[in-house]
Parts: C-alpha cells; sequence; structure tokens
C-alpha cells in the first residue's frame, strides 16, 4: 500500500508539472486573442462590468455575464484595489493552476475508484491534449469556461472520497458561473455511493416503439409550440453577413431532411438511455441528497434574482430556437463540433453510453446521460465545457486496451493542427474586419459549432471518422477476444 501512494505521489506531482509547463508552452506559441487587448469578446464584457460595479457605477446592460463574474475574483480584487497589473495575464496564470489542479483532482479521482495507475495516467494525459484544456485557456483567459472545468473536477474528487457537502456548496456557485456545470455535483449527489444496478434493462421491440413515438410526439410539440420559423436560417443564423465571403455558410438546406433523421434518432437514444438508467437504477436515488441539492440550487438562483435585475438588458440567447437551428444545420455537426473542442474522447465516451452496456459507475454514468441530449442538439461545445472531466474520468473504466488508449491519445494530438498560425490568423481577421465564416477564422471560431462553415464541417467530420477508425482497429484484438470468452 505504502509504495502504491508512494508511486502515485510522485506520478500526480509529475502531472502538475507537465501541466504547468505544456499550458506555459501553449501560451507562448499562441500569444493572447487579438480582440479587447486579450480579453475577448466576452471577457471585454466582463471585465467591464466588474470594473463598473467597484466603481459603484452598474448599468444593468449585461445581467446573463455580471452573474457570471463571480467566476472572477482575483479581477474583482484588482479592480476593487485599483492594482497597475495586467489583469488578463494574471487570468491566465490562473487558469494553468486550475487546469494543473483538474488534471491532479482527475488522476486522485480515478485512482481512489480503484483505476490502475497508468490507465489513469494516460486518461490525463488525454485530458490535456483537449483543445479546450491547453489552447482555450491561454488564448481566451478571461471566460468562465475555465472554471467549469475545475468545479466540475473538484466535484468528481468529492464524489470519490464521499464528502457531499462540498457538491452542495458546488451547485449554488455554479448556478452564477455556468448554469449547465451544476448538472455534474447534482448527477453525483443523486447516485448513492457503491451500488450496483441490479434490474435487467430492457430489449423489447415494444419498449424500443414506445420511445421512439415519445420522441415522435416531443419533437411535434416543439415544433408546434415554435411554428415552422424555428426551421428558418439552419445555414446562417450564426452569419457575420456584412463581411461573410461568398458561399460560406453555417449548414445546408439540401441536406436538411438528414439532419431533422439524424436530431431523432439522437433524441431517441438519448430517451432510451435515460429510461434504461431509471429502470436498471431505480433503487440507486438518494431522495434526501437530490431535495437538499435542488434547495441550494433555488436558494443560489433566488439570491441572483434578488440581487440583480434581468428585466431589462442582456438576459440571454433563446435556447430552444439556437439548440434547434444548431442541431439541424447539418449531419451530426453538433458532434463534429464537440470532437474539434474536446477531442476524440467525446465520440468513443458516448458511443458506449448510447450503443454498449458499460462498466461504468452509476453516478458518472447518470452525468454523461444528463450531458447527451445537450450535446446531441448543441455544437457550441464550451457551454457544455463541464462534461469534460466527466467523459475522461469514465474513458479510465471502459473496457479498452492500452494500445487503443494510447492511439485515442496520439489521435487527440492531431487535432491540434493550426496551433502555430492560430494568433497570427486571428489578429489578420480582427485587422482586416473580414467575416467570421472566413478561413481566417478557421483555427479558432472553426471549432464552434454555430460559426463553423460548411468547408471546416467536411474536414472534421473527415478527420472525426477516420479518429473512430482508428481507435477501433487499435480495440479490435480485446474485443475480439471478449467476444470468444464464455463469460463475455
Amino acid at each position: 500500500m505504502n509504495e502504491r501512494w508512494n508511486r502515485d505521489y510522485c506520478v500526480i506531482a509529475a502531472i502538475a508539472l507537465v501541466s504547468c509547463l505544456l499550458l506555459a508552452w501553449s501560451g507562448q506559441v499562441v500569444g493572447l486573442i487579438a480582440v479587447g487587448n486579450g480579453q475577448g469578446w466576452d471577457g471585454s464584457v466582463f471585465v467591464r462590468l466588474i470594473h463598473e460595479i467597484a466603481q459603484d457605477a452598474y448599468t444593468n446592460s449585461d445581467p446573463y455575464r455580471a452573474a457570471r463574474t463571480v467566476a472572477f475574483p482575483a479581477i474583482y480584487f484588482i479592480e476593487f484595489c485599483s492594482l497597475q497589473v495586467d489583469l488578463v495575464l494574471v487570468q491566465r496564470d490562473i487558469n494553468i493552476a486550475l487546469m494543473a489542479l483538474s488534471a491532479c483532482m482527475l488522476y486522485v479521482s480515478a485512482r481512489l475508484k480503484d483505476v490502475p495507475w497508468d490507465v489513469a495516467a494516460t486518461t490525463v494525459a488525454t485530458f490535456l491534449s483537449a483543445w479546450c484544456v491547453l489552447v482555450v485557456p491561454v488564448f481566451t483567459p478571461i471566460l468562465t469556461d475555465h472554471v467549469a472545468i475545475f468545479t466540475s473536477s473538484l466535484s468528481l474528487l468529492l464524489w470519490a472520497t464521499d464528502r457531499k457537502r462540498g457538491l452542495y456548496l458546488i451547485v449554488a456557485l455554479t448556478i452564477w458561473t455556468m448554469p449547465s456545470s451544476a448538472l455534474v455535483p447534482l448527477a453525483l449527489l443523486a447516485i448513492q455511493n457503491g451500488h450496483v444496478g441490479s434490474k435487467r434493462i430492457p430489449d423489447s421491440l415494444r419498449f424500443n416503439t414506445l420511445l421512439f413515438m415519445a420522441v415522435l410526439a416531443l419533437c411535434a410539440v416543439v415544433y408546434f409550440w415554435k411554428g415552422h420559423g424555428i426551421l428558418k436560417g439552419v445555414n446562417t443564423h450564426a452569419l457575420d453577413f456584412r463581411h461573410n465571403p461568398a458561399g460560406q455558410v453555417t449548414g445546408s438546406v439540401a441536406l436538411l431532411p438528414v439532419s431533422i433523421l439524424v436530431s431523432v434518432v439522437m433524441l431517441l437514444l438519448c430517451v432510451r438511455a435515460a429510461a434504461s438508467f431509471i429502470i436498471q437504477h431505480a433503487g440507486a436515488f438518494c431522495i434526501r441528497h437530490i431535495v437538499v441539492g435542488l434547495a441550494f440550487a433555488l436558494a443560489s438562483f433566488m439570491l441572483m434574482r434578488v440581487m440583480i435585475d434581468f428585466d431589462k438588458g442582456f438576459t440571454a440567447s433563446k435556447l430552444v430556437n439556437n439548440m434547434t437551428r444548431q442541431a439541424l444545420s447539418a449531419p451530426f455537426k453538433t458532434w463534429v463540433a464537440h470532437t474539434a473542442y474536446f477531442g476524440p474522447v467525446v465520440l468513443l465516451v458516448y458511443y458506449h453510453v448510447a450503443l454498449r452496456r458499460t462498466g461504468l459507475p452509476p453516478a458518472l454514468l447518470l452525468c454523461l446521460i444528463g450531458f447527451m441530449p445537450l450535446l446531441a442538439l448543441g455544437s457550441e461545445s464550451r457551454q457544455w465545457v463541464a462534461v469534460l472531466p466527466v467523459m475522461i474520468l469514465a474513458l479510465g473504466f471502459l473496457p479498452l486496451s492500452m494500445l487503443s488508449r494510447v492511439v485515442l491519445l496520439l489521435v487527440s494530438g492531431m487535432t491540434f493542427w493550426g496551433i502555430w498560425n492560430l494568433n497570427a490568423d486571428v489578429t489578420k481577421a480582427v485587422a482586416t474586419h473580414v467575416g467570421l465564416q472566413h478561413p481566417l477564422w478557421n483555427n479558432y471560431l472553426g471549432r464552434v459549432g454555430p460559426w463553423m462553415s460548411m468547408d471546416v464541417y467536411r474536414h472534421w467530420i473527415a478527420f472525426a471518422a477516420l479518429m473512430v477508425v482508428a481507435v477501433l482497429l487499435a480495440d479490435s484484438p480485446q474485443r475480439l477476444r471478449r467476444w470468444k470468452s464464455p463469460s463475455a
């Protein structure tokens, strides 16, 4: 036992050191985004709002982002104390520390759940090879995404150590910083530790037909609620029309029937996964923890509404309309965008969740199922970034060979094409005022679903297919052995 923990301490120290070095190197390569002096679009608004609050001159122009400024205590400190420092660089250094801590917490969580140390280390390396971990925190430092990754990783550590009280506090915090990330601590609270599903998952034609009819009814309700206008603009809703290059659209009207079919299938897989989980793990839910967790979320939300006036100013976009158009813009575009942002791990993990019976701990499986419809319908991956640490930890439990894990890691590294030209391209794009679908934006906004042009989409869907084939081929010998095994 002592030898095991001595080795783990060494691995944790190595992970912390390598994480900091990799992110510092990435910061040197990509620099800072040439928007708002490195603050970025959202970051400029966050800094302006914090400055207004510090000067007691808050104008209530953007209550949506005003709530999220809670994620930047260092910038609040700088503004209130009127310190003469570069707050962008300070926040970038904080982000490097947060990503390094997140990587360490994921390794510890995996080891506490008896994942072998080499598998855990390879899994963490896959985490560090995600675009949203290695590039975004240093290129656009003032975003709440990085805090969401950290709070999600901390939630997993608290779950692994069975410390529920800390999860309640994270629920309250995430309601302010990024509401979707509250799903992680709530799902971890909902399931009793140590529970193993006992009921058989139904797989009858009647069961699947019933779920299919339910999905069709849901789609019909949304269509009649929103009207035919919800289908308009599926190929142009995120365009910068003034500077958009000819033919550079973000979707395809010609492929709309295929996109609708794919979306219905995705919803069916989501509903089936949720229904199967509820049936198999009906006795695992801890009502007391669920009620207390929701009470913390409600109390935090009510406090937000009392402190911030949401009756005027920007209060966020129309969620249902945007997600529908994102899902229907092109077949599988949501998953293509997630592959570009998270890496191929998202495809591998959700392949097991949707189509195979996994050996994942029920709490992790519930987290993944909770995010599944959001990922299937919403292509703006950064809004669901809190699921990345969950996917990474789940990767450690999947029945994959070490060769498959190494191939996945190598293929993930291949997604960093264009990193060397990122800063130069974005700087030129900003200086020349080209449209957001211009090739100069491909290395940055080409990885964000709503703004991904069809040319970039075609590139990424081919690349995603090759990545899946490479990982499946690497794992084929082990899968063949499992099929031949009598116990399989």
